[in-house]
Protein backbone atom coordinates (compact mmCIF):
# COMPACT_ATOMS: atom_id res chain seq x y z
CA UNK A 1 0.00 0.00 0.00
CA UNK A 2 2.87 2.48 0.37
CA UNK A 3 4.01 2.35 -3.16
CA UNK A 4 -0.04 3.48 -4.07
CA UNK A 5 0.30 6.80 -1.31
CA UNK A 6 1.91 9.74 -2.69
CA UNK A 7 1.93 11.33 0.80
CA UNK A 8 3.66 7.93 1.94
CA UNK A 9 5.88 7.99 -0.56
CA UNK A 10 7.27 12.06 0.27
CA UNK A 11 7.35 10.98 3.76
CA UNK A 12 9.85 7.98 2.97
CA UNK A 13 12.08 9.15 0.87
CA UNK A 14 12.62 12.36 3.24
CA UNK A 15 13.29 10.25 5.56
CA UNK A 16 15.93 8.47 3.56
CA UNK A 17 17.52 11.49 2.01
CA UNK A 18 17.84 13.43 4.98
CA UNK A 19 16.26 16.46 3.40
CA UNK A 20 15.84 20.08 5.45
CA UNK A 21 12.60 21.30 3.72
CA UNK A 22 9.74 19.70 1.31
CA UNK A 23 7.97 21.84 -0.70
CA UNK A 24 4.80 20.71 -1.98
CA UNK A 25 1.29 21.83 -3.85
CA UNK A 26 -2.31 22.10 -2.72
CA UNK A 27 -4.93 21.61 -4.84
CA UNK A 28 -7.24 23.62 -2.71
CA UNK A 29 -9.47 20.81 -1.98
CA UNK A 30 -11.74 21.94 1.73
CA UNK A 31 -14.41 21.01 3.59
CA UNK A 32 -16.21 17.81 2.58
CA UNK A 33 -14.46 17.21 -1.01
CA UNK A 34 -11.07 16.79 1.14
CA UNK A 35 -13.12 14.73 3.82
CA UNK A 36 -13.82 12.06 1.24
CA UNK A 37 -10.49 12.52 -1.20
CA UNK A 38 -7.72 12.79 2.00
CA UNK A 39 -5.12 15.43 1.53
CA UNK A 40 -1.78 14.66 0.06
CA UNK A 41 -0.49 18.06 1.55
CA UNK A 42 -2.22 17.39 4.68
CA UNK A 43 -0.61 14.01 5.77
CA UNK A 44 2.85 15.21 4.49
CA UNK A 45 2.71 18.22 6.95
CA UNK A 46 1.55 16.02 9.61
CA UNK A 47 4.10 13.33 9.89
CA UNK A 48 7.30 14.93 7.44
CA UNK A 49 10.69 14.65 9.40
CA UNK A 50 11.04 18.01 8.33
CA UNK A 51 9.76 21.70 7.83
CA UNK A 52 7.22 21.33 5.07
CA UNK A 53 6.20 24.53 2.70
CA UNK A 54 2.60 24.26 1.32
CA UNK A 55 2.23 25.86 -2.06
CA UNK A 56 -1.23 26.95 -3.22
Amino acid sequence: QAGLVPANNIIRKAEEGKFDRIIIGSSGIHGLGRILMGSTAAKVVAHAPCEVTVVR
